[in-house]
């Protein structure tokens, strides 16, 4: 600055020319300063917002569609059910893929499950709705725990409201339908391992899926013994094999043969589907007009009893109802279904393993029913 502009300065009223001259050095730097964090807040600002496209871009490559996180959920938790998923699988195969399977998961809606759940209840099929419905529930609560939806569209919806409230079976077979059953399973086209089936379900109160797993390593006919490495309580469990059992396994030996399964499949490879003989069950209880489905059995009404339809896991039921109308506690016959004794201080301080009064149930459940069943051999 030269000495006229000090003498402007100061004519214009500036006393202080040091003062004056240091507060404009101060500002050319405070506006310095300034524009430079503008500068770094832009660039700062137009860095984040790379990042965030950059991580949005990533978020969108990462969507799953509802198929890849069925892909995803079939590995991590069907594949170590006890049949590897393979019902599930089925299921989704079946009744979801097709709908919503190329849907981004993210993206579902009530609506979508609804319209999948609806489509299943229109050809009549509500308890195979009600189990689509609960994997499809599975299904997105697994997403939501990885964070791939932010909401679960399942959450509101009521299985109560969506497919009435579930009836408990109460379904038990007189002795007098036990009789007719046997007249009826030899006339109703079955397989012979399949009439087999029901005498053991009904003989030892085993669920039909242990049996139809059954491995021939488990089975000692010598001691009367079956054990069951898993049940569906998750722990081991033995059954006590009365006479009849032991007769109706001797008979499935010598069918089975060589295989180390009970019921093996086609190829021996591995054991028949679970619900083989379930099927064929049902196939022989058509009521009416009512036609059997395609390459089903023509014997569709062969095994239909007095007292309405019946499962073969009635027989369950039947063979433990029968153990108390024999006398055996209630307790026993409990035992004898392995169920888990549900109040936790009798499951934690009482230790008695009633097992010679389970063998005693099987032994006179199985004289009865040799006596329903094979009267001229008394």
């Amino acid at each position: 600055m030269q000495a006229g502009d000090y003498s402007r300065l100061h004519q214009s009223g500036i006393k202080d020319l040091i003062e004056h001259l240091a507060a404009l050095r101060a500002a050319e730097a405070a506006q310095i300063v300034a524009g430079r964090a503008a500068a770094e807040a832009e660039t700062a600002r137009l860095a984040a917002e790379q990042a965030a496209i950059e991580a949005e871009s990533k978020r969108l490559e990462a969507r799953r569609t509802v198929r890849t996180a069925f892909e995803y959920w079939n590995e991590i938790k069907l594949s170590t059910r006890k049949d590897g998923g393979a019902a599930t699988r089925r299921m989704f195969n079946v009744d979801v893929l097709p709908i919503i399977g190329d849907k981004y998961i993210d993206e579902l809606t009530r609506s979508d499950v609804l319209d999948v759940i609806n489509r299943i209840q229109k050809r009549g099929a509500n308890e195979q709705a009600r189990e689509t419905f609960t994997c499809l529930r599975q299904l997105c609560r697994f997403a939501y725990a990885r964070e791939w939806i932010d909401k679960e569209p399942t959450a509101v919806l009521s299985k109560s409201d969506l497919f009435g409230k579930k009836e408990e079976r109460e379904r038990t077979l007189s002795e007098d339908e036990i009789k007719e059953l046997s007249h009826r399973l030899t006339n109703a086209g079955l397989l012979v391992t399949s009439q087999i089936a029901v005498w053991i379900a009904l003989s030892t109160t085993c669920r039909i899926g242990n049996l139809m797993e059954a491995r021939w390593e488990h089975v000692d006919t010598d001691k009367g013994t079956w054990f069951l490495p898993d049940t569906k309580n998750g722990r081991p469990f033995t059954i006590f094999l009365s006479n009849f059992a032991i007769q109706q396994f001797e008979k499935l030996k010598t069918i089975s043969g060589t295989s180390a399964w009970c019921y093996p499949n086609r190829s021996g490879t591995d054991h028949v589907c679970e619900k083989s003989a379930t099927k064929q069950i049902m196939d022989r209880q058509l009521i009416g007009d009512k036609a059997p489905m395609t390459n089903r059995t023509k014997h569709k009404d062969s095994l239909n009893l007095p007292g309405g339809k019946w499962t073969m896991h009635d027989l369950r039921r039947t063979g433990a109802s029968l153990m108390t109308k024999l006398g055996v506690l209630d307790v026993v016959a409990d035992k004898c279904l392995a169920h888990t004794e549900e109040n936790k201080v009798k499951r934690i301080y009482l230790r008695h393993d009633y097992k010679e009064e389970m063998r005693e149930a099987w032994r006179q459940l199985g004289e009865r029913l040799s006596l329903l069943i094979y009267p001229n051999a008394q």
